[in-house]
């Protein structure tokens, strides 16, 4: 039987479509390399990072994803934090509900499976260029828009529309970089959702939450709280914000 899984809703749609343009750091060239070297490692990267996903890595997953502001480093944490606690539901209710458990199943393998990641290295258009930061585009055929990457600190990263459309900072009077107060609202409602991952997982795992579908719905009430919070607090702030 199929299920519509849950626990895409958060993350799957709005962090994964791995496509953003623009970069704000200073230029640092890519190391001199043959053209075939330097598309394998680009290539490597993406493979790496669904790997990451796939085994909910998230030290590998935060140092695979571009950050140029004090505010995508914090976006990028989140990120991480979410996936790995998505990734712990997902097991969890596998685990206690056995085929009924798979609407919780995360999908990340759907972005990139395991022969799809073969296929990539031979079938996958690679462009570099320059765009105030290095930038490469892969694009595989039948893909309705490139991964991106940029060149930072020794190696090519992931950029995540997610931190790169919708993360910024502030500058105070110190000079001092702080994220704006949309960005701490995203960030917010991120560590709320973690958190509600992390309190249907217990409720499983303790069977308080005896079905599957008992637990979807405990999980969509958590969610549609927090989004609800989410939009208070967008109202409250008097800007407009951008979801």
């Amino acid at each position: 039987m199929n299920h519509r899984p849950v626990c895409i809703l958060c993350i799957l749609a709005l962090c994964l479509t791995l496509g953003a343009a623009g970069g704000v750091l200073a230029a640092v060239s890519p190391p001199a390399r043959p053209l075939g070297e330097q598309r394998q490692a680009i290539l490597q990267t993406v493979i790496r990072f669904a790997d990451a996903l796939d085994n909910a890595d998230e030290r590998a997953i935060n140092s695979l994803i571009w950050a140029a502001q004090f505010a995508d480093s914090l976006g990028r944490g989140s990120f991480a934090s979410l996936v790995a606690k998505q990734k712990r539901l997902e097991r969890i209710a596998r685990e206690r509900f056995g085929e009924a458990g798979r609407r919780f199943d995360c999908g990340y393998q759907l972005l990139l499976s395991e022969a799809e990641r073969k296929a990539l290295l031979t079938s996958a258009t690679v462009i570099v260029y320059f765009d105030e930061i290095w930038t490469a585009e892969v694009s595989r055929p039948g893909d309705a828009s490139p991964i991106i990457l940029r060149f930072q600190d020794g190696g090519w990263r992931i950029a995540l529309p997610f931190i790169d459309n919708y993360m910024e900072d502030d500058i105070n009077a110190l000079q001092q970089r702080t994220p704006s107060r949309a960005s701490e609202i995203r960030l917010r409602r991120n560590e709320r959702v973690a958190e509600a991952f992390d309190a249907v997982a217990a409720a499983v795992e303790s069977g308080e939450l005896a079905s599957a579908e008992a637990a979807a719905a405990d999980l969509l009430q958590r969610i549609h709280e927090i989004n609800a919070t989410m939009l208070k607090e967008r109202a409250a702030s008097g800007e407009f914000i951008r979801w």
